[in-house]
C-alpha cells in the first residue's frame, strides 16, 4: 500500500515534534558528530554546556553515561572533559530512557506554561490565582499569592512569556499587578525547582508579602530563615530559600518567614499561609532606590540520597553567627549594608571528592580543572581571586558561620569580573588546575591531613573588599539556574593509581604510558 504525500508529510511532523520535545538518549546517536576536526554544534549538547566552553575544549563527541549529573566529551587533540554538576542536569522518563533537562516551556491547551523535558513539573497558569504547581513523583506543591480585597484582581495580568536572554534558562512567565498596581511577579524554571522574584516598583503599604501554599504527601517546617519541605518520613527533599532583597541601586537586605498551618482537606494534603516578612526600615532608606526585587525560590532535591554535590557558603565580616548555607548567592567583597561587611565564599566539592576517574589520573595527565560561576550582580569591573581554602576541612553548609576562619593561600587563580545581572547573568571559568592538583598530590601524599586537602575547597576574594561599588554576587548551587559546577579534562592511560588498602596510601613514582 502506498501512503499519500500528506500523511508521510505528517509522520515526519510527528516524528519532529517528538525529537525536538523530548530529546531523550534514544536520539542521541543523531545528535553527536563523529569527525574529529569539527567541533559539536552548540545546539547538540546539553543546555549546560556553551559554546564558549565547546570552543575551549575542543569536543566533538559526547560520551554516553547513565549518570544523571554528569556529562563527558571526546575532544579533538584526544583528550576527554568530564562534567560534574551539583544537580541533576538529565532524567529517566516513563519509558526508561535517560533525557536531557530543559527549560523551555510550552503553551498547553488550557493556556498554562508547562516545563515537558524534566521530571521535576512545572506549570504556570494564564492566572496567577490558579496557583503555580509542582510536582515529582508522588510529591506536589502549589503555590497562590494571597491578594487583598481592596485590590482589583481584574486589573491583575495573565500569564505573559518573556525571554531572558541566558541559554540556561530561556523563559520566564511574568505576571503584572499581583498584590497592587506596583507589583509584579516573575517564574522562572530551573531543573530542580523554580526562582520566583517578586518586583516591587515602589515603598509597598506593608512590610508582608503572603502566599498560600498547599502540598500533597508533603509539610512544611519553618527555620526562620528558610523553610524545609518534608516528605511523609520527614526527610528533607526540598527547600524553599532565604530571602534576599536588593534594590536597582545594588543594596541588599534580607528577610524572615512565618508559616500558619491552615486546615487540610485529607491527611496527606496540608494548608499553609506562608508570610515573608521584610525589614521595614530598609524598605524606607533613603538610600534605596526602587524597584526592589524579593528573591526566594523553590528547589526540589532529586539528586541520589539528596545529598548535594557542591557546597558553598558566605563568610561575613561583621555577622559572625549568620549561617548561609541555603542562600541563593556567593556573595563577594563589601556589601553596601555596614550590618555584613565584606564577604569571602567559599565553595567545596564532594562531587570531586567522590569522583574515581579524577582520583586515579596522574597529575600528570590531568590537563586542567575549571570551576564555572555565574555572576548575578556586578555594579563595576572588579577580580575575583579563587584561592586555597584554609579555614576548616569538611565542613557542613547547614553548620558553617561567619565566625568561621576567613583565611587563604595560594596558589589561586584570577578572573576580571566586569558584567551580570540577575535577568542576564554571566557565566564566568576560573582555571583552579594548580589548586586541584595539589589536591590529588596531597591525597596520594598525605590522606588522612593537610592544609592543601580537598576536603577545605576554594575561598573567592574581590581585590576590593572595602568599597560597596566593587560587590560581585554569583549564584550558589542554592540557586534555581546558573548553579556552580566543574570540568577537569585529561588523557586516557592505562597506568592506574594503586592504593594500600591498610596504610590508605597511593603508590608513587608509577610510571604512566598510552599503550
Amino acid at each position: 500500500m502506498i501512503l499519500k504525500k500528506s500523511k508521510i508529510l505528517s509522520m515526519f511532523l510527528i516524528v519532529t515534534l517528538l525529537i525536538s520535545v523530548f530529546p531523550c538518549s534514544t536520539f542521541a546517536s543523531t545528535t553527536s558528530s563523529l569527525l574529529s576536526d569539527n567541533l559539536l554544534a552548540v545546539n547538540e549538547v546539553n543546555d549546560m554546556i556553551s559554546e564558549e566552553q565547546i570552543a575551549l575544549h575542543g569536543h566533538i563527541q559526547e560520551i554516553e553515561t547513565d549518570e544523571l549529573n554528569v556529562l563527558s566529551f571526546r575532544n579533538n587533540d584526544g583528550t576527554t572533559t568530564k562534567y560534574l554538576f551539583s544537580e541533576n542536569i538529565r532524567y529517566v522518563n516513563s519509558n526508561g530512557n535517560i533525557c536531557d533537562k530543559s527549560n523551555d516551556l510550552f503553551l498547553q491547551e488550557d493556556d498554562s506554561y508547562q516545563n515537558l523535558n524534566n521530571d521535576i513539573r512545572l506549570s504556570f497558569p494564564n492566572d496567577i490565582s490558579d496557583g503555580i504547581a509542582l510536582s515529582y513523583k508522588d510529591i506536589s506543591i502549589s503555590m497562590t499569592p494571597r491578594i487583598s480585597s481592596s485590590h482589583n484582581k481584574k486589573s491583575v495580568s495573565l500569564a505573559q512569556l518573556v525571554t531572558n536572554g541566558t541559554r540556561i534558562s530561556k523563559e520566564s512567565v511574568k505576571y503584572v499587578g499581583v498584590f497592587d498596581a506596583n507589583s509584579d511577579i516573575i517564574y522562572t524554571p530551573g531543573f530542580s525547582g523554580f526562582k520566583e522574584d517578586i518586583i516591587l516598583e515602589q515603598a509597598p503599604k506593608s512590610n508582608k508579602i503572603e502566599f498560600y501554599i498547599n502540598t500533597n504527601n508533603s509539610t512544611l517546617n519553618n527555620k526562620g530563615t528558610h523553610i524545609e519541605i518534608l516528605d511523609t518520613a520527614s526527610d528533607i527533599i526540598g527547600i524553599i530559600s532565604p530571602i534576599t532583597v536588593i534594590s536597582s541601586n545594588n543594596v541588599f537586605s534580607d528577610g524572615s518567614y512565618l508559616v500558619e498551618q491552615l486546615l487540610g482537606t485529607n491527611k496527606n494534603e496540608n494548608t499553609y499561609l506562608v508570610t515573608l516578612i521584610l525589614d521595614d526600615a530598609y524598605l524606607s532608606y533613603s538610600s534605596v532606590e526602587y524597584p526592589i526585587t524579593v528573591d526566594p525560590s523553590i528547589q526540589i532535591l532529586s539528586f541520589a540520597g539528596n545529598e548535594k554535590q557542591i557546597y558553598d557558603a558566605s563568610l561575613y565580616e561583621n555577622f559572625l553567627n549568620l549561617t548561609t548555607g541555603y542562600i541563593q548567592y556567593n556573595n563577594v567583597g563589601y556589601l553596601t549594608n555596614d550590618k555584613y561587611g565584606f564577604s569571602r565564599s567559599i565553595i567545596r566539592f564532594p562531587t570531586l571528592e567522590n569522583d574515581i576517574k579524577f582520583k586515579m589520573i596522574p597529575n600528570e595527565r590531568l590537563s586542567s580543572v575549571y570551576l564555572y560561576l555565574s555572576c548575578v550582580a556586578c555594579t563595576n569591573s572588579t577580580t575575583v581571586y579563587a584561592c586555597q581554602y584554609d579555614g576548616v576541612a569538611n565542613w557542613l553548609e547547614s553548620t558553617i558561620t561567619s565566625g568561621y576562619s576567613p583565611n587563604y593561600s595560594t596558589p589561586s587563580t584570577s578572573k576580571v569580573i566586569n558584567s551580570g545581572t540577575a535577568s542576564s547573568p554571566t557565566q564566568y571559568s576560573f582555571n583552579i588546575t594548580s589548586i586541584a592538583r595539589n589536591w590529588k598530590t596531597d591525597l596520594a601524599t598525605y590522606p588522612n591531613n593537610t592544609v592543601h586537602d580537598i576536603d577545605y575547597g576554594i575561598l573567592l576574594r574581590n581585590s576590593n573588599e572595602s568599597n560597596k561599588d566593587y560587590g560581585v554576587r554569583f549564584a550558589s548551587s542554592d540557586a534555581s539556574t546558573g548553579l556552580p559546577y566543574l570540568s577537569y579534562t585529561y588523557t586516557e592511560s592505562t597506568t592506574f593509581s594503586v592504593k594500600n588498602v591498610y596504610s590508605n596510601n597511593f603508590l608513587q613514582n608509577v610510571a604512566s604510558s598510552n599503550s
